[in-house]
This record gives structure tokens, C-alpha cells and sequence, in this order.
């Protein structure tokens, strides 16, 4: 994982993150059972926007923006993609520190709950949050650079090709197809947690004939959940993700009214 990335949350969650967790850890305690927390969603949603804003080179300024209508849509709508996310990531997160209100059938102590709470919140905050700004970094990134290809180019996959290179991955890479075939819908990147291949343009290339069974299997070599274009579905995470799969109607519009 990218170092900058490990710096930056780290010093995200010592500087804002980790008062807002204990701040929930309280409510928890005392029963409170709004299953948002609109101090988190906000704070995490907007760090994490950041990623979104540098891929597309935004000023961040929806009043007065520098980019294109075009790239201010996929802005807007990577951006409620990942509100919705950090959503539901609070929602998953409040209810884990909710599960751990007994030992048993003894309620614990508030010592002992915001002792074991403060292990689960590490995973959340620290160690899945630095994978999913990767991810978001990674994801903000390839759909800025599908926004930026002309519809004739040619496209290669091109993986890292080192020892970290998950080897599914390196069998895709290099190939070739223009950006209007299909199977970018499923095989561009990202493709995993962590992935760091990406779509470059080939001049003068000469795409691939692909058979059927070809594109099957070329399709096998993605995780079942990253089987999606962010530059053309607007999907900052997977859209299947078990975060976003809790959220209810009413979540998603507090969320909306967190987010604006």
C-alpha cells in the first residue's frame, strides 16, 4: 500500500477520527440507538472525497467549479456513492460496538465495552479505512482517465507486473480493445481491493479479436465484486458491498442532508 496513503489516515484518525469514535462509543453506552452518526459520515465523507476531488482536479467548490460539466457530474455522483458508503460503513461499525454491550448475559462494565470497542474501531478506522481510500484514490483515478479517452482510442490493460501483482491480473495484462468494447464493463480497473492496474491509450493499436470464451474467462479473473466501470457507472465502491446494502431510505436521505 502506498505509504502517503498509511500517513494520511493515520494522521486523519489521531487529529479528528478517533474523538468521533469514542464520542459513538458513549452513545452506545447510553443507549442511544440512532444508527447514524452525522459528526462521522460528515468527517469521513469529506476526507475521503478528497481523493475524488484530486483525481478530477476540482477545486472542490460546487458554486463556482473549474471542470466540465461532464467531469462535475461524475464529481457529484462519486461523491454520493461515497457518502453513502461511509454510511453504511457507521452504520456496520455501530452496530458491531452495539454487540458488545454483554459478555454473556453480564452487561459490561463502560471500562471493559470502550476497551473492546476501541480494538474494533481500529479495524474499521484505521485498517479497512486505509484499503478503502486506496481504493477510492484508485477508482476516482481510472474513471478520470475513461473521461479523458476519445471514443476511437484503443485501450491496454496494463498491470504492475511485480512480485504484488495478483496473478489473474497479470493475465490481462496487455490486452487490448477499443474503449467501446464491452468487456471494459466489467474487466477495467480497479478489480480488487488494493488493485493498481490501470487503462492506458495505445497509439496506432491494433485491438485483440476476442472469442466468447475468451471474454468469459477473461471476466473469472475479476473479484465478483469489482465487476463494474467507475467511469461509466458512476461507482466510487462496489455496488454490492454489504456497507451500502444496509442502508434504508430514510438512511440514505439523512445521508443526502449530511452530505449537502
Amino acid at each position: 500500500m502506498n505509504a502517503s496513503v498509511e500517513e494520511t489516515v493515520d494522521d486523519f484518525y489521531n487529529s479528528d477520527l478517533e474523538s468521533i469514535v469514542d464520542n459513538i462509543i458513549n452513545d452506545v453506552y447510553s443507549t442511544n440507538v440512532d444508527p447514524l452518526d452525522p459528526d462521522y459520515i460528515r468527517s469521513v465523507g469529506e476526507m475521503m472525497s478528497e481523493a475524488i476531488y484530486k483525481a478530477f482536479d476540482f477545486n472542490g467548490d460546487f458554486e463556482n467549479p473549474n471542470i466540465d460539466a461532464d467531469d462535475l457530474e461524475f464529481v457529484n455522483a462519486f461523491r454520493k456513492s461515497n457518502y453513502y458508503f461511509v454510511g453504511g460503513k457507521n452504520k456496520v461499525m455501530k452496530q458491531s460496538f452495539t454487540d458488545l454491550l454483554f459478555d454473556g448475559n453480564n452487561l459490561r462494565s463502560f471500562n471493559q465495552f470502550k476497551s473492546e470497542c476501541k480494538k474494533v474501531g481500529l479495524q474499521f478506522n484505521k485498517n479497512y479505512l486505509k484499503t478503502e481510500y486506496q481504493t477510492a484514490i484508485a477508482n476516482a483515478q481510472s474513471a478520470s482517465d475513461w473521461n479523458s479517452f476519445d471514443d476511437e482510442d484503443i485501450l491496454r490493460y496494463d498491470a504492475v507486473m511485480d512480485g504484488g501483482t495478483r496473478p489473474e491480473h497479470a493475465k490481462l495484462n496487455g490486452l487490448e480493445l477499443p474503449k467501446s468494447d464491452r468487456l471494459w464493463s466489467v474487466i477495467a480497473p480497479q478489480n480488487s481491493w488494493n488493485c493498481r492496474c490501470r487503462l492506458l491509450v495505445v497509439p496506432n493499436g491494433k485491438p485483440k479479436k476476442v472469442s466468447t470464451k475468451e471474454r468469459n474467462a477473461y471476466k473469472k479473473l475479476v473479484d465478483k465484486d469489482f465487476k463494474f466501470n467507475p467511469g461509466t457507472t458512476g461507482d466510487l465502491f462496489p455496488p454490492n458491498h454489504p456497507y451500502l446494502k444496509v442502508l434504508t431510505k430514510e438512511d440514505k436521505s439523512r445521508i443526502d442532508g449530511i452530505m449537502d
